[in-house]
């Protein structure tokens, strides 16, 4: 399914032209200005956001997805924390921080996240595939297999993804395994 996210954007542009004090619509607007690229429209319209609402869940979450994609993880964990303090429920905010967590190596927190969030939402497939690869880091390959099987029940496009993780993290094996000093 592809998403109209210029119609989307246009529609949201409308809403905040009729209501400029609507915090959703920004939140809304700055999730798919992260989608479709643009980064500083993005920040600037979740920062809009929070400061209409400082307890919007959403605009933290959706800001903390873009500092990831500027490889800003301890300000992405920052907006991951506020957002499930501010709202425990949404399981992709745990899958988020979750994210963050794993990419800075800390496998443990984000095996933990990725737990909460499947809890909250079985069907989950990104947290399995996630989680997967936490699991495949620590040397746990069943449990691996796993995460990346129910992965791949819930959504088959991400048969690709999960082999290039797979393969990476058996190069990356490989290769502290051959600069090992015993």
């Amino acid at each position: 399914m592809q998403r109209d996210t210029q119609g989307a954007l246009t529609d949201l542009n409308k809403a905040i032209q009729l209501d400029s004090k609507l915090a959703a619509a920004y939140v809304n607007r700055g999730a798919v200005l992260i989608e479709m690229g643009n980064l500083d429209a993005a920040f600037a319209d979740l920062d809009k956001a929070i400061a209409l609402d400082r307890k919007e869940a959403k605009a933290y979450g959706h800001r903390g997805f873009a500092w990831m994609l500027r490889n800003d993880f301890e300000h992405a964990l920052a907006d991951f924390d506020m957002a499930i303090k501010l709202d425990s429920q949404l399981p992709w905010l745990f899958a988020g921080r979750g994210t963050a967590h794993l990419v800075r190596n800390e496998l443990e927190p984000a095996i933990a996240d990725f737990d909460h969030a499947v809890q909250l939402d079985p069907d989950l497939a990104a947290a399995y595939k996630n989680r997967g690869v936490a699991f495949l880091l620590q040397g746990k390959e069943i449990e691996a297999a796993r995460d990346f099987d129910r992965a791949l029940a819930i959504n088959p496009d991400l048969k690709d993804k999960i082999n290039t993780l797979i393969e990476a993290a058996h190069n990356s094996a490989s290769k502290r395994a051959t600069i090992s000093p015993d």
